[in-house]
């Protein structure tokens, strides 16, 4: 019998096949606002953590227009999320607060990953904010609803400054990243774009009771049947001074795309 689905799948762009799942959601986010409002940072004073990642990199460069592409993508969020506060009790939820990335709204064809290779799409790059944001929620001791990661390792660590699998995959309407403060304190989000980076600050009105740091385990790369994985378990650490608890919040396998120490990358 003939997988109609198959050859739909081969003869139909990705781009239509996304367009058409994505419409009764885009229809819908019309009338949904975003839950999260904004506040002036002055009253938030404590500045929990701060961390900045490259817009551009060495072993994952671009062709000029799709960089500036990605980097105009990753301003209009920055700019959408900045500034942004989760109330105590309120999850946050990225396809809410920052919509669909359709033309209109502003966004271009920037770089996305699809089975394994680079390819072109509106909103392309954004996932390096969910990245961010994720990193950021996870020092504030955010709850992780939702979350999800690209099943690939692009670069090597010389260009990582987080633990492998610390980061969040978002795809509208399908792949979602939701947070929730389950705390007594508000938490204010900055996010920026300085001298090359994106930059980014959770804060609370004062200094929580709680400090989070994250750890990772069981870190190692293995070959399965030719293919070159890498795996390592995630953990936050909650310490209010008298204790520290451990929080298991992920169980990360990817397929590795580089060379690691003559280990030919999976093609």
């Amino acid at each position: 019998m003939i997988d109609i689905r198959s050859q739909l799948r081969q003869r139909v762009p990705f781009s239509w096949r996304v367009n058409l799942r994505r419409a009764p959601a885009v229809v819908r986010s019309f009338w949904r606002s975003p839950r999260c409002k904004k506040a002036s940072t002055g009253s938030f004073g404590h500045c929990q953590w701060r961390h900045q990642s490259p817009l551009c990199r060495q072993s994952t460069s671009y062709d000029t227009a799709i960089q500036l592409a990605k980097e105009h993508n990753i301003r209009l969020v920055a700019e959408r999320l900045d500034a942004m506060v989760i109330e105590p009790g309120q999850t946050f939820s990225w396809h809410r607060e920052v919509g669909p990335p359709l033309r209109w709204r502003g966004f271009q064809d920037g770089p996305e990953m699809h089975d394994g290779r680079t390819t072109t799409g509106r909103g392309g790059g954004i996932c390096q904010v969910a990245n961010m944001f994720f990193w950021l929620g996870l020092h504030a001791g955010l709850k992780v609803v939702e979350r999800h990661r690209h099943g690939f390792d692009l670069f090597p660590d010389e260009e990582r400054t987080v633990p492998f699998g610390c980061g969040a995959t978002v795809f509208f309407p399908t792949l979602d990243l939701k947070m929730a403060n389950t705390d007594q304190l508000p938490v204010l989000f900055r996010l920026w774009i300085e001298a090359g980076g994106l930059h980014g600050e959770v804060r609370f009105p004062s200094q929580p009771s709680e400090r989070w740091s994250i750890v990772e385990e069981g870190h190692r790369f293995f070959s399965q049947e030719g293919t070159l994985f890498r795996e390592n378990e995630i953990f936050r650490v909650v310490d209010d001074g008298s204790t520290a608890q451990r929080e298991l919040l992920a169980k990360n396998r990817a397929v590795v795309c580089y060379t690691v120490d003559g280990q030919k990358k999976t093609q």
